[in-house]
């Protein structure tokens, strides 16, 4: 399996807090399937210098990987970002934050954004040939609450990502995830693990819940981010609401 949203690199956000953490996550992921990961740091416009970002995401990439290496823990990793949305991203090299060697984009909004600009920088990123992935989008009272606004986006070529934990727990949410799931309109299902007990590695486990969709959300990650030569994955398409 592939999680395409992570927060295991050691000491750069909220995530994994040391070195030793992030081992204890990269080994909790492979015990539960997961063989392909995609690194995806927060990244804060307004709080970063984007040089300051990539260079201490490298540097705690390196040390990740060295350590896994003598550990002898066998994945797959993509440097990647987590964007908090701001109309200053269209001012960067976009390019540098895609999750590497596609031109897929993590993307994530505050509670209450103003759609408008929301829809001005989707577009210009869109228009520059970048593909977002929009987070957690079940967060989003605004989308959630008016899926119409979701489904035009998708049409325009947005693609959205749900975490694996709003699928384990009972309630509305969940229900009406199930309903978006089933009418096409979430692409990707990641874990968003930022530790062991808050937001687990449990990929699988929410992968698990939903047995006639699991196959084709587990595709669209893989083909889309892993599979050499495949930049343009075959996304599930529109949303067909047969029921």
């Amino acid at each position: 399996m592939t999680d395409l949203h992570t927060h295991i690199l050691p000491g750069i956000d909220d995530g994994a807090k040391n070195i030793e953490q992030s081992i204890q996550l990269l080994k909790a992921e492979i015990a539960t399937g997961v063989n392909q990961i995609a690194f995806t740091p927060h990244f804060y416009f307004e709080r970063q210098l984007p040089d300051d970002f990539l260079k201490a995401r490298e540097q705690s990439h390196q040390r990740l990987m060295q350590e896994a290496e003598r550990q002898g823990l066998r994945f797959q990793g993509k440097l990647a970002a987590e964007l908090f949305f701001s109309t200053g991203l269209t001012q960067l090299d976009l390019k540098q934050f895609c999750i590497e060697g596609t031109n897929y984009l993590l993307m994530e909004f505050s509670m209450r954004p103003d759609i408008s600009l929301i829809e001005d920088v989707l577009f210009d990123i869109l228009g520059e040939g970048f593909i977002p992935i929009l987070a957690h989008v079940e967060r989003y009272h605004f989308l959630m609450d008016n899926p119409e606004l979701l489904e035009k986006w998708i049409h325009q070529g947005v693609l959205i990502q749900v975490n694996a934990g709003s699928l384990l727990k009972k309630g509305k949410t969940n229900k009406f995830l199930r309903k978006l799931i089933q009418w096409g309109m979430v692409h990707i299902i990641s874990s968003d693990v930022h530790s062991l007990d808050r937001r687990p590695p449990n990929l699988a486990e929410g992968m698990a819940e939903l047995k006639k969709y699991q196959n084709r959300l587990e595709q669209n990650a893989d083909r889309g981010l892993f599979r050499r030569g495949c930049p343009n994955p075959p996304w599930s398409g529109p949303p067909h609401r047969d029921s």
